[in-house]
């Protein structure tokens, strides 16, 4: 029987797997087992076990140790083989190629945005420090992730799309608030906000002096009133017309 070289660690974190409806309510628990099984159900329309999403995992994790190093077209089937401990015919049961790897796994962080998209727009609307650390726990793992991929324009591109999309749906929906450049404005500067924000924290992680939870909470104060600020003037410059 095959075993995960890169994060056996993972193996006794799987339980039973979470239920989910068509509306799942956000699950602040998740193990990222669980969530790659609630991608591959949303996404791909597949029903995974939870040793099966430990198999991707550890295929991912290959991958970004991987791509961390070279470039994605010098990354070989062997090297992804070799370094996650399964052989070509396990590989090539989840994955046609080392891009498909790279792809389905952007595409799950962009889904961990959405799913968790309550709990981003409560963290940049609001000044609790709960939502912080929430945020945060929900991050640790992944951040090994975007450490790598936020270097690249493309997917950091992709990434801030996906927070916009979360602030378009939560953001009130006044009929008014559409015609108002202001609000492109304020849904961009957010957006903005928090994906150059992950590039700051990965780039200097190492170099703070204090924790990352102060660092984020400091700037969920400070996205809180500038939000709040834009708002305000969105409001007045709709009266005055």
């Amino acid at each position: 029987m095959e075993t995960c070289a890169m994060t056996s660690h993972w193996k006794g974190c799987i339980g039973v797997a979470c239920a989910y409806g068509n509306e799942p309510m956000v699950n602040s628990d998740l193990t990222i087992v669980d969530f790659i099984q609630y991608f591959y159900s949303k996404q791909k329309k597949e029903t995974i076990s939870g040793h099966v999403a430990v198999t991707i995992l550890c295929i991912f994790d290959a991958f970004i140790e991987l791509f961390d190093k070279k470039q994605i077209e010098k990354i070989s089937i062997r090297d992804m083989t070799n370094l996650s401990g399964y052989s070509r015919t396990t590989f090539y049961k989840y994955f046609s190629s080392v891009y498909e790897v790279r792809d389905t796994l952007e595409s799950m962080l962009f889904c961990h945005v959405e799913y968790f998209s309550p709990l981003y727009y409560a963290f940049f609307t609001s000044k609790d420090k709960k939502a912080t650390e929430i945020t945060m726990q929900q991050n640790v793992y992944y951040m090994k992730y975007l450490n790598v991929l936020l270097r690249y324009e493309q997917f950091l591109l992709k990434y801030k799309e996906a927070f916009r999309k979360t602030f378009i749906e939560g953001f009130p929906k006044k009929q008014e608030y559409q015609h108002s450049i202001l609000y492109d404005y304020l849904i961009e500067c957010i957006a903005s906000a928090n994906s150059n924000l992950m590039v700051y924290f990965i780039r200097n992680k190492d170099a703070m002096d204090i924790s990352l939870i102060t660092h984020l909470h400091y700037a969920q104060i400070i996205n809180n009133n500038l939000t709040k600020l834009l708002f305000e003037i969105m409001e007045s410059e709709i009266q005055s017309l």
